[in-house]
């Protein structure tokens, strides 16, 4: 079990660049990764992404990467513009000839021109720059993986204990079902007696009622339910390998949904207190289970 929230950062560097990378992860239905780096890396964005995803499965993904140049000799290309200095040496040669002048025109002359030589910096990544790059990534990523296997062993011992405790009151619940039951059954008796007594009313029929009424307000299916839901939560708390968070969140709305069954058919305050209680644990759970990837 992970969290969905945590943080990493590491930086490398060669004798060219320092890269950094950190990233910053929340809670998200999905996995959202939003890149923030230098635009020459845009093209081998889809590597980056596909680098996120083998650690990470949900959560919304800051992740930032700083390019320093250490030396920046070997993205410069120097080149000679041998067209232009042909076309400068001929037009020199016509001048000399026109006006009669005597001597050779040398290279240094033709090299002050500024068109004679052009400098351009090249923005390919090379396969050095890639590799430093994704290698730093990583070791942001792993970075943040620890941190949200931390949390999450932090959010598993909170849970359970909060699942341990909406158990115990389920049990006080079931254990004041038949009581109230019971109740229910003297009030219907005494009601239908009283009616009996102006109108007489078949026995058996009464006994039916009697029995279609309690079933409409007892809790037992719910019990039922409420308990094998805290057994998929145990059972899911012990998953390590896959993403538990969804699942998670589904048995916490059908705990809810349990409890407030209750809550309506309850006939005792003990009951509706016990039911308000369990209300608020898994409020708690609700909460907690919204930062489990």
């Amino acid at each position: 079990m992970k969290s969905m929230t945590g943080y990493g950062g590491a930086r490398k560097a060669n004798s060219s660049f320092r890269i950094e990378s950190n990233l910053r992860t929340v809670n998200g239905r999905f996995l959202e990764i939003k890149p923030h780096m230098p635009r020459d890396y845009q093209s081998f964005e889809a590597d980056i992404k596909k680098l996120v995803k083998k650690y990470l499965k949900r959560g919304n993904v800051d992740l930032y990467i700083h390019r320093r140049v250490l030396d920046a000799s070997h993205q410069l290309q120097v080149l000679p513009q041998v067209g232009y200095a042909k076309k400068w040496l001929k037009a020199y040669q016509k001048i000399a000839k026109e006006l009669g002048l005597k001597g050779e025109v040398r290279l240094e002359q033709l090299v002050r021109q500024s068109e004679m030589i052009q400098v351009e910096q090249d923005s390919k990544v090379s396969p050095e720059e890639k590799k430093l790059v994704l290698e730093v990534v990583e070791a942001a990523l792993k970075k943040c993986e620890a941190e949200r296997q931390r949390e999450g062993r932090a959010l598993k011992k909170e849970l359970t204990i909060n699942i341990a405790q909406l158990e115990k009151l389920v049990e006080k619940i079931d254990q004041l079902r038949q009581k109230a039951n019971e109740q229910m059954q003297v009030r219907l008796q005494d009601r239908l007696s009283r009616v009996d007594e102006k109108v007489h009313v078949d026995p058996q029929r009464m006994a039916q009622e009697v029995v279609l009424q309690i079933d409409r307000v007892d809790i037992n299916e719910e019990i039922v339910r409420l308990k094998e839901h805290a057994k998929q939560f145990h059972k899911l708390f012990s998953q390590t390998k896959e993403p538990v968070g969804r699942k998670l969140d589904f048995y916490t709305q059908e705990l809810l949904r349990e409890v407030n069954t209750i809550g309506s058919k309850s006939q005792l305050s003990k009951q509706t207190e016990f039911v308000v209680d369990c209300k608020s644990i898994i409020e708690r759970v609700r909460e907690q289970v919204q930062n489990i990837e």
